[in-house]
């Protein structure tokens, strides 16, 4: 309840919802895939859905299997047209959604930090460093050989040598 300024108690509640609006919104949402967008076609509000999803674990299931069925379609459809216009991008999408370890086009960076002892004389140790960067790619080895706090130089400019090549 709310007290108003004129001294008269309101229920905060909004006005009493149709007995099928739950049918409505789920379809809409199987429909149109937002929630928002589907609550709006359903006639009610989208904090109202929040609400009955956060209260009603069933509701959100439902909801929830509502909104897998719109991107079932989203699929069916990017793979029809990707079919019709002989291109493999919308396929593309569909796989890095479905099979993310074998289609994730992302870099990731790891950093391995190794201290190791060694006892062996400069030579040595040297031809160790050389060995371990024998199969580091040319990009990296540009950025290897800038000075520290410079950008490394393009590909296009003279590349340093191999590192596995002899050493000065």
């Amino acid at each position: 309840m709310v007290k108003l300024a004129s001294g008269q108690k309101r229920n905060r509640r909004g006005p009493q919802l149709d007995a099928d609006w739950r049918e409505r919104y789920l379809k809409a949402l199987e429909t149109v895939g937002a929630k928002w967008r589907a609550a709006r076609v359903a006639g009610i509000a989208k904090r109202t859905v929040d609400a009955y999803e956060a209260a009603d674990p069933v509701f959100a299931a439902e909801a929830e299997d509502a909104r897998q069925l719109y991107y079932d379609d989203c699929v069916v459809e990017l793979r029809r047209i990707g079919r019709e216009k002989h291109n493999p991008l919308p396929l593309f999408g569909i796989l890095r959604a479905g099979r993310r370890d074998e289609w994730n086009d992302q870099v990731v960076m790891r950093s391995v930090s190794l201290s190791v002892n060694v006892d062996a004389s400069p030579a040595d140790a040297r031809e160790l460093v050389a060995r371990m960067f024998a199969s580091v790619t040319a990009a990296t080895r540009a950025r290897l050989s800038a000075p520290e706090g410079r950008p490394s130089p393009d590909e296009s400019e003279d590349t340093p040598p191999p590192l596995n090549g002899p050493l000065p």
